[in-house]
């Protein structure tokens, strides 16, 4: 049965009738699932998996930026250092909101 749009999005839950529908709602707290919603990107990777796989990322971007510049003679290092700073927050900013919300860094058992 589907849920009504929030945010627009349908949700479904399967065996749920439709007297349930909005206890459910009420009783899923935004918090929760903003961190549920982290963990999902975040995909079970510890911070030290987030920081090896940002170096290879850095690498590779360094690579590609090395190959334009002397096989394509383009510059890239301005589009390079935003890329950077963005994967940089996609590896190291959703560990970071797991920390502070659940009081532990994802992937481990601290």
């Amino acid at each position: 049965m589907l849920l009504p749009t929030y945010l627009g999005f349908r949700f479904a839950v399967p065996g749920i009738n439709i007297s349930q529908e909005r206890t459910w709602l009420v009783q899923k707290k935004f918090a929760d699932v903003f961190l549920e919603k982290v963990e999902q990107i975040n995909a079970g990777r510890t911070i030290y998996a987030s920081a090896g796989a940002f170096l290879c990322v850095c690498f590779m971007l360094g690579l590609a930026n090395l190959i334009c510049h002397f096989g394509l003679h383009i510059d890239l290092a301005y589009l390079v250092r935003d890329l950077i700073f963005i994967m940089a927050f996609y590896f190291f900013l959703p560990p970071l909101i797991l920390w502070v919300g659940k009081g532990r860094l994802p992937g481990g058992d601290n």
